[in-house]
């Protein structure tokens, strides 16, 4: 059995699970989370480190840090034993989710995206291929502004739609300046034709793990689907540590990345998608 088509059966597995889960009201990120995962978020980034992260910080920070796969013995069904990541098996609010049967309708949620151009630093960090975005570019969602740290994909995509799976998934990594709360909004990449804008860098994804480029001049409000319908809810970082106290802002429209894209991210990450969490009595509202 294919590695990627036994990690398939084992996601489909946890989805039927968390399907049986109670449903209930959503909740907010709380107060007492959201410096645990602004730390976080510093401590699982740098070039060849785990992805959640946005800004570069020292070795000595980073070599504390244990280390994870998507695989075997340091695989997601381990991490939570890992030193650290206990919380990616004890947390009640985890990353991904599949989204359907929970969802509640609700008002338009107001997500306004100002993004600027950036100087594209484009990074491979052992895990993804990641974009630390210039300062300056923000969302507001709900009345509350973030500042865009990074973006980065997954492969294939982790959140599911109803059941269904896409080819990749989009991460843009929002942080709040004042409590350093973080907000996360997801992309569905779906196979169909060759996305323009990932044709600007995707031929310069670094082979390996550490090294980085810079090349030409990007804005990632290109990649995000003008239907600004959405799904939103309360859940975690989706790599180790798996913070809690990350408000999820799921697109609803997928945008599409041609089947050669997919392959090419596939050629040098493989498969890096976080299995499917319980929702444990969470709501996501739809808009």
């Amino acid at each position: 059995m294919s590695k990627q088509l036994s990690r398939r059966r084992f996601v489909i597995g946890l989805a039927t699970v968390a399907g049986a889960t109670a449903l209930g009201a959503c909740g907010d990120a709380t107060p007492t989370s959201q410096s645990t995962t602004s730390a976080a978020l510093a401590a699982t980034t740098k070039a060849a480190a785990p992805t959640t992260g946005a800004t570069t910080v020292s070795s000595t920070t980073a070599a504390a840090a244990p280390h994870w796969e998507y695989d075997g013995a340091e695989g997601p069904t381990h991490w939570g034993d890992l030193e650290g990541y206990a919380v990616c098996k004890t947390g009640q609010k985890q990353t991904p989710i599949d989204i359907g049967a929970a969802t509640r309708l609700s008002p338009p949620q107001d997500l306004t995206l100002n993004y600027k151009d950036t100087v594209m630093k484009l990074v491979n960090n052992g895990h993804t291929a990641q974009v630390n975005y210039d300062a300056g570019s923000t969302m507001t969602f709900q009345g509350k502004t973030y500042d865009l740290l990074q973006f980065h994909f997954h492969n294939p995509s982790e959140h599911l739609l109803n059941g269904k799976t896409f080819g990749m998934e989009l991460h843009l990594v929002h942080q709040n300046a004042a409590d350093k709360s973080l907000a996360v909004v997801g992309v569905m990449l779906k196979e169909g034709a060759e996305n323009p804008f990932l044709a600007k860098f995707w031929n310069d994804i670094p082979a390996k793990a550490g090294t980085a480029t810079a090349t030409t001049s990007l804005n990632a409000k290109q990649v995000v689907p003008t239907d600004s319908h959405l799904y939103t809810y309360a859940g975690s970082l989706t790599t180790p540590p798996c913070s809690e106290g990350v408000r999820w802002i799921v697109m609803k429209q997928p945008m599409e990345v041609s089947k050669a894209q997919i392959e090419k991210f596939h050629t040098i990450f493989g498969d890096n998608a976080r299995p499917i969490q319980a929702l444990n009595g969470r709501e996501v509202n739809e808009e």
